[in-house]
């Protein structure tokens, strides 16, 4: 499973249904971009528990990763209730140019030496993953949604368009 932003959220929250769902007989494989804080420290345990290849895409300064802020004096709270990363975070300082380097982090989920210890953050970092504008893609024409089926739905096609 794999998600941008709330979409890595989403995808998050699946790797783990999928697992409970079918008591452990599937496997997920889980690689998001840009995802947000989705639990706490307990629910990320959990999760890294049951989705054996779960991956945190992180490009540079992207602002959603740090978004809710973790709290505690030397770093991310264990605290129940207290937002924590899930999954291992791979952390591109660069621009992800092909054959840039990257730093698989520390699995934590908070490891400080990754995007945890850049101190800027940008908004456009995050809308910008391996060259692609992730931010822009449904704001294209080729990328609108066609699909209404009948007259009936013209309101829904004003709505989505």
């Amino acid at each position: 499973m794999t998600g941008h932003s709330l979409g890595g959220a989403a995808a998050a929250l699946m790797a783990y249904d999928v697992y409970e769902y079918s008591r452990g007989r599937a496997a997920a494989l889980l690689y998001t971009y840009g995802m947000p804080r989705v639990g706490d420290f307990e629910f990320a345990k959990a999760l890294n528990a049951r989705v054996a290849n779960a991956y945190r895409i992180v490009h540079a300064r992207d602002i959603v990763p740090h978004l809710p802020p973790c709290v505690g004096l030397l770093g991310c709270s264990q605290g129940k209730a207290m937002p924590h990363h899930t999954a291992t975070e791979v952390f591109y300082p660069n621009a992800m140019r092909s054959g840039d380097n990257f730093t698989i982090c520390d699995g934590s989920g908070e490891d400080s030496h990754c995007s945890n210890g850049v101190a800027h953050i940008s908004v456009s970092d995050h809308c910008s993953y391996f060259g692609i504008n992730n931010c822009a893609i449904c704001c294209r024409e080729e990328a609108s949604h066609n699909f209404v089926s009948s007259p009936a739905d013209s309101f829904l096609k004003l709505l989505f368009t």
